[in-house]
């Protein structure tokens, strides 16, 4: 997993965070990784064997809070997921789309119904 350094927010975190917005096809997810709820989501993607672009991102820093950043979350919270044009967030939304999407047979059931 990569991981970036707390960044100024020039684009969103010192990069341009919009270039997954975009496209790319890295999953990148934003937080602290201290917060629970970043963790449940990196943890999530490593168990799916996924490389993620994780990017320092928290109220401390004040990075979470500009228009930038709530272009993308608008309630500005951590985690944010992008990945190949799509941004997600709130941490059990992250996780069970990286399960659906990636997990079929490992961290779901690959029968839907079995889910329940």
């Amino acid at each position: 997993m990569k991981r970036r350094a707390r960044l100024s927010i020039g684009s969103v975190w010192g990069y341009d965070f919009r270039d997954n917005y975009q496209g790319s096809p890295m999953i990148t997810i934003c937080g602290r990784a201290s917060s629970i709820n970043v963790q449940k989501t990196v943890w999530t993607a490593a168990e799916l064997g996924l490389e993620v672009d994780r990017v320092d991102a928290d109220g401390t820093i004040g990075s979470i809070d500009t228009p930038d950043y709530r272009q993308l979350n608008p309630f500005a919270l951590v985690p944010t997921l992008a990945e190949n044009g799509l941004v997600l967030s709130q941490s059990l939304a992250i996780v069970r789309y990286l399960a659906r999407k990636y997990g079929p047979g490992t961290l779901l059931p690959e029968d839907p119904d079995a889910a329940g």
